[in-house]
């Protein structure tokens, strides 16, 4: 297992809540990164999601991690035919660190986007503009 893989591995202990170790691996100034912090809650929100295909995780970062123990605690927001929403929070020694939102979306193919965008207009060269601007000057 991949040393990052290791580190963000939160166990499940209650039904919609995590419990593991925030490492010094992936710290600056001894303060733990935001991306590893949110992958840890990303993997935490994809443990309880059906659908595995193009996650979309916002974190609010409310307070300073630090390594050492932690909890992350999961609800499911809503669900669809096509997307799974979650809330993860992140708490360290019963504060509240990080709130994170993830929307997964299903792995259906067949959502295929048209675009009908048209090319913008001819516009003239900004050289022939300054030319105007400066005769127009005298």
């Amino acid at each position: 297992m991949h040393q990052f893989d290791q580190d963000t591995l939160f166990t499940p202990d209650e039904p919609f809540s995590f419990s593991g170790h925030i490492t010094e691996n992936w710290s600056i100034n001894a303060i733990p990164d935001g991306g590893y912090l949110m992958a840890i809650l990303a993997k935490a929100m994809m443990h309880h999601s059906e659908m595995k295909s193009t996650p979309i995780i916002t974190a609010n970062y409310l307070n300073r991690c630090e390594p050492g123990e932690a909890r992350v605690l999961i609800e499911k927001m809503s669900t669809s035919r096509q997307f799974d929403r979650f809330q993860a929070r992140l708490q360290q020694n019963g504060n509240e660190k990080i709130r994170a939102f993830g929307t997964f979306a299903n792995e259906n193919n067949e959502c295929i986007l048209e675009s009908y965008e048209v090319p913008g207009p001819a516009i003239a060269e900004i050289v022939y503009w300054w030319e105007c601007v400066t005769a127009a000057l005298g």
